[in-house]
C-alpha cells in the first residue's frame, strides 16, 4: 500500500498554510512509511527530508472546485501505471495517528461522517481496478460542476452501474473528523488511525484533539505554528 496526497495550485507552490501541512505530513508519515511509499503529487517540484513531489500536469486542476482535482490526479496516476497497488488517499489535514494495515475486500473503502450518512472523501482506500469508478465520478463532477462528495453519494445511492456493491464501509477510526467527536469516538476502533481537522483553525479544536494524537504529532503541529 502507498500513502497518497494531492495538492495542485495555479501559483505552482504551496500556500502559507499548506507549507506547514506538507512538512507535518512528511515528518509524520516517515514514522509509519518508507519514503518511497509516500506519494505527494503537485504541479510543481518540492522536496523536504528526502521526499519529493511527483509532478503532474497543470491540466489536472479543476477551476470550479480545487478539492475535486484529486479525482483527476488519481485517474492520471492509474492510467500512466504509476499506481499499481492498493492506495490510501487522504487530505493534507487528515493526519495518521497509528500504523495502518488495511486489506480491502472491495474496490473502494470509505468512511461516512459517523453522524451523517454520506461518504467522506477526505480519507479513503482504493484498488487500481476502481479506475472506472473514478472516471464515472469525473464525468459527473464536470457535468454538474460540483464537488466530488455529493456527486459520489448520489451515484452510490442510485447504485449507478452497480457502484454500491464495489464500496466498503470503513470504521470511522480511519477518518475521525472535527464534528461530533464524542459520538464518533464511541464507534471508533482503537487506537485511532486518522484524525481529520485543521489544527490552526481554532485553538479550542486543537486542544480537543491533543488527547487523540500521539505526542510526536502534536509536537510537529506546535513546531510548525
Amino acid at each position: 500500500m502507498k500513502n497518497l496526497l494531492v495538492y495542485l495550485n495555479p501559483q505552482k507552490d504551496f500556500d502559507e498554510l499548506y507549507h506547514k501541512y506538507v512538512k507535518i505530513q512528511i515528518d509524520n508519515s516517515l514514522l509509519y512509511w518508507q519514503p518511497e511509499d509516500i506519494i505527494i503529487t503537485a504541479n510543481f517540484p518540492y522536496e523536504y527530508h528526502g521526499v519529493k513531489t511527483l509532478v503532474v500536469p497543470d491540466e489536472l486542476l479543476v477551476e470550479f472546485d480545487k478539492k475535486a482535482c484529486k479525482i483527476n490526479v488519481i485517474i492520471y496516476l492509474l492510467e500512466n501505471g504509476i499506481l499499481t497497488e492498493e492506495m490510501w488517499y487522504h487530505d493534507f489535514e487528515a493526519f495518521q495517528t497509528s500504523p495502518i494495515d488495511v486489506k480491502l475486500d472491495h474496490d473502494l473503502g470509505l468512511t461516512d461522517y459517523g453522524w451523517k450518512e454520506k461518504w467522506n472523501t477526505g480519507s479513503f482506500f482504493f484498488k487500481p481496478q476502481a479506475i472506472d469508478i473514478f472516471r464515472l465520478l469525473r464525468e459527473a463532477v464536470y457535468e454538474h460542476r460540483a464537488n466530488e462528495e455529493p456527486v459520489f453519494w448520489n451515484l452510490y445511492k442510485s447504485n449507478f452501474r452497480g457502484i454500491r456493491q464495489r464500496c466498503q464501509k470503513m470504521n470511522i477510526t480511519y477518518n475521525l473528523g472535527k464534528r461530533n467527536v464524542d459520538e464518533n469516538l464511541a464507534i471508533a476502533e482503537l487506537p485511532l488511525k486518522v484524525v481529520h481537522f485543521h489544527p490552526y483553525e481554532r485553538r479550542e479544536r486543537l486542544e480537543r484533539f491533543r488527547a487523540l494524537m500521539p505526542a510526536s504529532l502534536t509536537k510537529l503541529i506546535d513546531d510548525n505554528r
